[in-house]
């Protein structure tokens, strides 16, 4: 409770008056509610999967507000002080999806492949002050939004995954400490995936 009561805080001591009162509804949903993220999204009526014909402004706009828009907001944040410093390590999180395609997410797709181009080309811009920027791809991870697929949809993802599992949010958190960490100190410019081979 103590950790989703700081990371709460953090969210919106971050965004501040950027949360509409529907997003906090949803945050008040899951931290004060505890029903899943799935519960919320099909209570919501959130679904990214749709035909692109299909798609409104408002839908595409909110996709790039949040995956975009969110990321280069918090990058412009911490890039003063990292300037200053001369050092600095940028992890961005994009999708597998954001690599190859992905028919009926093409919102989702589109604003994970921004992802990449704002990585590889912030890499290039900020090498010179030392500061290195990659990313990490995840493929399919252990999820409220999985299993909200079902579980025929489940099985049918871990049989197109080699390492014959589904990723863990762990699984994402140590290949973003990897990048974050010394141990990544020459490598800038890079998207990482995480996917159990499912894209090769």
């Amino acid at each position: 409770m103590k950790n989703q009561t700081y990371r709460m805080t953090m969210l919106f001591d971050f965004y501040g008056e950027l949360l509409t009162e529907r997003q906090k509804e949803f945050f008040d949903l899951y931290y004060n509610e505890d029903l899943s993220l799935a519960e919320i999204a099909e209570n919501a009526g959130i679904s990214r999967q749709c035909l692109f014909q299909d798609m409104d402004d408002e839908t595409w706009d909110r996709f790039f507000a949040v995956n975009v828009n969110g990321a280069k907001n918090t990058i412009q944040a911490v890039l003063p002080h990292m300037l200053s410093e001369k050092a600095g390590c940028i992890v961005n999180l994009s999708s597998i999806w954001g690599l190859r395609g992905a028919s009926c997410e093409v919102a989702y797709a589109a604003t994970k492949a921004a992802l990449v181009g704002l990585t590889r080309s912030l890499a290039l811009e900020l090498a010179p002050s030392h500061i290195r920027v990659n990313a990490v791809a995840p493929g399919c991870i252990e999820t409220d939004m999985v299993r909200m697929l079902g579980p025929e949809t489940r099985d049918l993802l871990i049989e197109e995954t080699p390492l014959g599992r589904l990723g863990t949010p762990e699984d994402i958190a140590h290949a973003v400490a990897f990048l974050a960490s010394d141990k990544a100190s020459f490598l800038t410019g890079q998207i990482l995936t995480a996917d159990g081979g499912f894209t090769v």
